[in-house]
């Protein structure tokens, strides 16, 4: 059985995986932990990782259509709002 592997190929050592450690400083960030586990636990089995990065990626995608379809009409609301003061 033939190797895919190249001949002068060379095998480079692989690195353990590390878990990243959440560091939460900010004002709110006991207040997010709390609610972050809350969602956790209520989260059906069957969502994943995946799952929740192609929401955001196609929430991203509309966002950016909405904004583009809202083009005009930001200006004209903020001109509009200028003008009557």
């Amino acid at each position: 059985m033939e190797s895919s592997v190249p001949q002068n190929h060379k095998m480079t050592k692989q690195h353990e995986f590390r878990d990243a450690t959440r560091v939460q400083q900010s004002l709110l960030a006991g207040v997010e932990k709390k609610v972050l586990i809350r969602m956790a636990q209520r989260m059906p089995g069957w969502v994943s990782a995946d799952h929740l990065t192609a929401l955001g990626f196609a929430s991203m995608i509309a966002a950016g259509f909405s904004y583009a379809a809202a083009g005009g009409l930001a200006t004209a609301i903020t001109s509009t709002t200028s003008s009557t003061r």
